[in-house]
């Protein structure tokens, strides 16, 4: 979630506190007063801050128009010069620390997206994992539930396949018997009358055993059919396990690209806090330059300031000399002198 922001008002109303208070206004100090905020937002407002600031003129001071002129001449070139190049290190320096805060920003966004990322790819791994252990568990309850069934089926179909064995055994035994009978029977031919009523009985039970033979028949085809439906449904048992393995294996592959997707994510996320602290040194860094220009500006105005001290003295003193001698007034006019405007100055 992105932070509340500030507003100008805000880091001018603090920066105006901060100088009342006679201390250095500061980045830090400035965030530290407010209690909130972005080093970077505060940056570009203390800089419209400073830009707004108004400028203090200086008294003026009487002297002679081509010894004020030349002096002024020679204190706006030197301060021209001066200006110029400290202008132009300022520019480069304040592009330095647009180009640094903007890339902290997008860092600091960058990082938020990848937590935010990883904690959601985290949550859906949970619940790939989960699935994947309930998938693994119904697995095992079908490979039980299968292994029962087909054991109880296999048994059932042995029982019947014995069953009609020994009904098709029973079967052949008579029809053998009968054969015999039949033999019997036809070598005792004199014996006509005799023989054809026993020949009728043994008919009449071989018919009876004929029937018998296609009712067992027709059990052993049925026990065929029903080892044939046992044997189908075993085979739909199967195929159904060989499924589900294959599904796990399915849900363990997206599982285990998920975890490479983490750690890739993890990656991308640590590589983003390396450029963020990278960052922030550099931050330091421009802090240390530009704590060092200000000294030089500081330095510089302090000679400046002396160099125009001394050149008041010497013109008191011509004018001192300059009354002592002639009786005439000297010719003297009035000249606003402003206090060369400072270079504008950021404090970070």
């Amino acid at each position: 979630m992105a932070r509340p922001g500030i507003t100008y008002e805000q880091v001018a109303a603090a920066a105006d506190a901060l100088k009342a208070q006679g201390e250095n206004i500061t980045i830090d100090r400035a965030r530290a007063y407010l209690g909130t905020g972005s080093k970077s937002t505060i940056h570009r407002y203390l800089r419209q801050w400073e830009v707004s600031r108004p400028t203090v003129a200086a008294a003026p001071v009487e002297m002679p128009p081509a010894i004020h002129a030349a002096i002024v001449e020679e204190i706006r070139r030197a301060v021209a010069d001066t200006r110029a190049a400290f202008e132009q290190k300022l520019a480069d320096a304040r592009d330095t620390a647009d180009e640094l805060a903007q890339a902290n920003e997008d860092l600091e966004n960058a990082n938020d997206e990848l937590a935010e990322q990883l904690r959601q790819e985290k949550s859906d791994n949970q619940q790939l994992i989960g699935q994947a252990d309930e998938l693994h568990r119904e697995i095992e309850r079908v490979k039980a539930d299968s292994a029962a069934q087909v054991v109880e089926i296999r048994e059932q179909a042995a029982a019947q396949v014995q069953e009609a064995r020994a009904d098709a055994q029973r079967e052949r035994e008579a029809a053998e018997l009968a054969r015999q009978a039949l033999a019997r029977a036809e070598l005792r031919l004199e014996a006509v009358p005799a023989l054809e009523r026993q020949l009728a009985e043994i008919r009449a039970q071989l018919e009876g055993e004929r029937t018998g033979r296609a009712s067992a028949e027709q059990s052993a085809a049925v026990a065929t059919a029903q080892r044939d439906q046992l044997q189908s449904a075993l085979a739909r048992i199967e195929q159904r396990e060989m499924d589900l393995q294959r599904e796990l294996a399915e849900s363990r592959a997206q599982v285990d690209a998920e975890r490479q997707h983490r750690a890739t994510a993890e990656q991308a996320a640590a590589v983003a806090t390396a450029e963020k602290a990278a960052a922030e040194r550099q931050t330091e860094e421009f802090r240390s330059r530009w704590s060092s220009a200000e000294q030089r500006e500081n330095q510089q105005r302090s000679q400046l300031t002396a160099e125009r001290d001394v050149a008041r003295d010497e013109l008191a003193q011509m004018k001192a000399n300059q009354a002592q001698p002639e009786a005439t007034p000297a010719s003297t006019k009035k000249i606003s002198t402003k206090k060369p405007e400072a270079p504008e100055k950021d404090n970070d």
